[in-house]
């Protein structure tokens, strides 16, 4: 997978961050994931690339303090193409911790 895009040092410390951005940012959804997910995110993406389908990976590391963070950084990681398909996060569709906002299928 190509990468185009990985979030800069100064934000991995903001609980999660783009660790690939397909195809210079044109991509159809978004893919968040936590440490133990990432190997199974990556060969996703991979799979789903050679559909055509082209997903940001992002990385959660601690989703609470993504919560935390200005709205302006949350909306910069999440922003999908005009016609995304929306974001996926594996293992937490049944989540009440406020994950759940975050994924649709629009």
């Amino acid at each position: 997978m190509d990468s185009c895009y990985v979030t800069p040092k100064e934000d991995m410390h903001k609980g999660a961050y783009i660790i690939a951005d397909p195809h210079k940012g044109l991509r159809d959804g978004a893919l968040l994931f936590d440490a133990a997910q990432e190997e199974l995110a990556r060969k996703a993406a991979m799979y789903l690339a050679v559909q055509g389908i082209a997903l940001r990976l992002i990385r959660v590391d601690d989703f609470e303090r993504f919560m935390a963070q200005e709205q302006e950084y949350r909306n910069r990681l999440l922003k999908t193409g005009e016609n995304a398909g929306g974001i996926v996060d594996p293992g937490h569709s049944n989540d009440i911790s406020g994950r759940n906002k975050y994924i649709s299928c629009s």
